[in-house]
């Protein structure tokens, strides 16, 4: 437990330094365009391969069954993302970004860092198998989602 909070600690004086250095005009959102470029392009590939360049490797016997809980996750998250916007009070033509919203977390930003940092670096190749159908889901419902619903502005739900 020590870990995890100690975690959200040292992420919430990253939030303040960032804050911080918004307000002096140290970062601006070209500068966020690039460091984000940066940790989804090289940080974030290399962490989850430096997970795996070890001593010991994976548990293969592992990977199917987090495959199979990802996808069944990713099926309850999008089923109620489809249920959950109709109750909500937003326009009709915004219910797909709330969808989207819903069923689609940012897990993998942040979370892989987080991962390593409370169960070690052999944690992240697991969770990135896990975060494999929210990946490959994202294009196909995201898309559906954000594009489709906007654009024909129907109650497709």
């Amino acid at each position: 437990m020590d870990a995890i909070v100690t975690q959200m600690i040292i992420l919430f004086i990253l939030v303040i330094i960032g804050y911080y250095l918004s307000k002096k005009k140290m970062m601006d959102a070209d500068f966020d365009r690039k460091l984000s470029g940066l940790v989804i392009n090289v940080t974030c590939p290399s962490l989850i391969l430096s997970s795996v360049m070890g001593d010991t490797l994976p548990d293969k016997t592992l990977i199917l069954p987090l495959l199979v809980v990802g996808f069944a996750t990713y099926v309850v998250l999008i089923g109620l993302a489809f249920l959950l916007p109709r109750y909500l009070p937003v326009k009709l033509s915004d219910r797909g970004i709330y969808s989207f919203m819903l069923a689609f977390g940012n897990v993998g930003f942040i979370g892989y860092p987080i991962v390593a940092s409370i169960f070690g670096a052999s944690a992240v190749f697991y969770a990135s198998i896990l975060n494999f159908p929210s990946t490959l889901l994202i294009f196909v419902f995201g898309t559906l989602f954000t594009v489709y619903f906007r654009r024909s502005g129907k109650d497709a739900f």
